[in-house]
């Protein structure tokens, strides 16, 4: 659930501009359930807040110097909800290939602010459930269900309206959850290499990058999978950092 009076989401606001940032504050207390925890001007003090306040939602601006709001993203220890906040709509399509959860134009209006706070109450409803229960999947197999544990997965990958799920003996199951229904509630060991499928820390060997810009990924069975041009720096980030069992 969103929040209540006594237990609000709590709301970060990252933007270089001072009037901005206040505009948004304003705003964002006619919602008694929200409330604001802090606020940064740049985006390499916001990665320090973010890390330290784990704030549930962060309303971030894309274009500051030096560190943009993309920037920012693989830096995190832990993923927030992000609401991406521009004056210009050309960056939308890129936002919401990084999943975020909206995209407010500035200056942002109440009513669209509320819009967006109705989307945040679904999604943290969602992952507060699912974070307790996500250790392990529903799946069909053949003609029954089974469980699947998290721990025995090495990689999904999107089937039709299925998701794949592959264990590290081989077999493989369908999970009625969607890539994106997945994607906030994996364990850090789990990466979303491109909008087909996601990897498991373990499994993987190298990345190297193609002419084209993108980049593939080697597991450790000898196949290559395919890694989405905008997620090699998050991906370069998450394999250095240590694999989580």
């Amino acid at each position: 659930m969103l929040g209540s009076v006594s237990n609000p989401l709590t709301a970060l606001i990252v933007d270089d501009e001072k009037a901005a940032r206040g505009m948004l504050r304003r705003r964002l207390e006619a919602f008694e359930d929200v409330r604001v925890v802090g606020e940064s001007d740049d985006g390499i003090s916001a990665i320090a807040l973010i890390n330290q306040l784990k704030p549930d939602l962060v309303f971030l601006d894309i274009q500051m110097p030096e560190v943009t709001g993309f920037d920012v993203l693989p830096y995190l220890k832990e993923r927030p909800m992000i609401v991406f906040c521009s004056a210009h709509d050309q960056y939308a399509i890129q936002a919401f290939e990084e999943q975020a959860l909206d995209y407010l134009l500035k200056p942002v209006s109440h009513d669209r602010l509320a819009q967006c706070l109705e989307r945040v109450k679904r999604q943290h409803g969602y992952r507060v459930h699912f974070e307790q229960k996500l250790e392990k999947l529903i799946c069909h197999h053949r003609d029954s269900y089974q469980v699947v544990w998290l721990r025995e997965v090495r990689t999904m990958h999107k089937e039709g309206r299925y998701t794949a799920v592959v264990t590290n003996q081989g077999s493989v199951y369908l999970t009625d959850l969607t890539l994106d229904e997945l994607e906030s509630q994996l364990p850090s060991q789990f990466f979303r290499v491109n909008r087909s499928g996601f990897v498991r820390h373990e499994v993987v060997q190298r990345m190297r990058l193609k002419p084209s810009g993108s980049g593939e990924v080697l597991l450790d069975d000898g196949s290559w999978i395919p890694l989405a041009k905008q997620r090699i720096q998050s991906f370069r980030v998450w394999l250095a950092g240590p694999s989580v069992h």
